[in-house]
């Protein structure tokens, strides 16, 4: 079995953090947290990672431009085709990201209870969960 492994240069930043793959798109996600970008990488015909890359600021920015919403978690969406649910932190939000236009679908205002860290939304029979210790579920 061979391997190949191939480094891909991400723009800058403290903590890079969740990676998923969208098959609509053949592309992957990759979440920076701490200056809230989401970074897309094509997969190439060979099934490696391609050299070109974009990269957006999710969420609010201070006056630098640097992100401060917390991008955190990114999960696909089973019932949206082509889109990826995003969690801002500090923001305390969901994102429906529709990968295919580049375009927000939706935004969740998520409540916050009195745990720290922790945030739980019910919409319709669907609970959705994320904290430092879980992921989002859809």
């Amino acid at each position: 079995i061979s391997v190949i492994m191939k480094e891909i240069k991400l723009p800058f930043a403290e903590q890079t953090h969740e990676v998923c793959y969208e098959p609509k798109t053949n592309s992957v996600f990759v979440s920076q947290m701490s200056n809230g970008v989401l970074v897309r990488i094509p997969v190439g015909p060979d099934g490696l990672l391609m050299d070109d890359q974009d990269s957006w600021c999710v969420g609010e920015v201070d006056d630098s431009g640097k992100g401060i919403s917390g991008l955190h978690n990114i999960s696909l969406s089973y019932a949206n085709p082509g889109c990826i649910w995003l969690s801002l932190q500090f923001a305390n939000e969901l994102v429906l990201l529709d990968c295919v236009h580049m375009f927000v679908r939706k935004v969740i205002k998520v409540p916050t209870f009195y745990k720290e860290g922790e945030k739980v939304v019910k919409i319709g029979k669907s609970v959705f969960c994320f904290c430092f210790s879980c992921k989002l579920f859809f």
